[in-house]
């Protein structure tokens, strides 16, 4: 089932899990289980879980797009040959900008996923962007933080609470601030940065305690 150890990288009091990696011989089931559980090692850019893929879906997947927080999950058929649904109970949704959205209780979605044999071994052919995460997986790994924007004098700034992982905050708060505000907020907030702004490039590089920000040339 993995292991977990300290991170250096980020909050260096997050855990970073490592999944186990597929198994031979193991079943259709068994490899979409095993998939999400190793969504929680978001190390190396989820290399573990990419292991469970064919190679061209490993390229496509884009785990960060968002995570479904769950209480309780299991594999189900659809009745369609190599097609299976993962079915959860969801609590939480969590966007690639880190908004939470609470779930009515019961709501249950079912996350369809492919298979096909590489090699005599089944692995996911097809899948929908993001992760599945329990909730008690989620509480260790996922932090919220504070974004800042401005009222629309530019006088005061308003606090805007995200989740994102604790390993990976640098990046993904930098990206949220970038978006915008929340849907909730428009309206009432303000950005500082210009609409069209995008990172230059993917890493948000700290030194010395201070992030070092390259930012794309404002859209004419």
């Amino acid at each position: 089932v993995g292991k977990s150890v300290e991170g250096s990288e980020g909050n260096v009091n997050a855990p970073v899990f490592l999944p186990a990696a597929p198994q031979p011989g193991a079943t259709p089931e068994n490899i979409i289980d095993y998939f999400y559980r190793a969504g929680t090692g978001y190390e190396g850019d989820y290399a573990v879980a990419r292991e469970y893929l064919t190679q061209a879906a490993s390229v496509s997947w884009k785990p960060d797009q968002r995570a479904l927080v769950y209480r309780e999950a299991k594999v189900v058929s659809t009745g369609v040959d190599n097609v299976y649904n993962y079915q959860l109970d969801v609590s939480y949704s969590v966007d690639v900008d880190g908004i939470a959205t609470q779930m009515p209780e019961g709501t249950i979605e079912n996350i369809p996923a492919t298979l096909t044999q590489v090699d005599g071994e089944w692995r996911i052919s097809a899948i929908p962007d993001g992760t599945a995460i329990p909730e008690e997986t989620f509480k260790v790994i996922y932090g919220a933080y504070p974004i800042y924007f401005y009222d629309p004098s530019f006088t005061y700034a308003v606090p805007d609470v995200r989740w994102f992982i604790r390993n990976k905050t640098v990046k993904a708060m930098t990206s949220a601030l970038l978006a915008g505000p929340a849907p909730y907020l428009r309206g009432a907030v303000v950005s500082a940065f210009p609409s069209g702004i995008k990172l230059a490039r993917e890493s948000v590089p700290v030194v010395s305690g201070a992030a070092q920000v390259d930012l794309t040339a404002k859209e004419l």
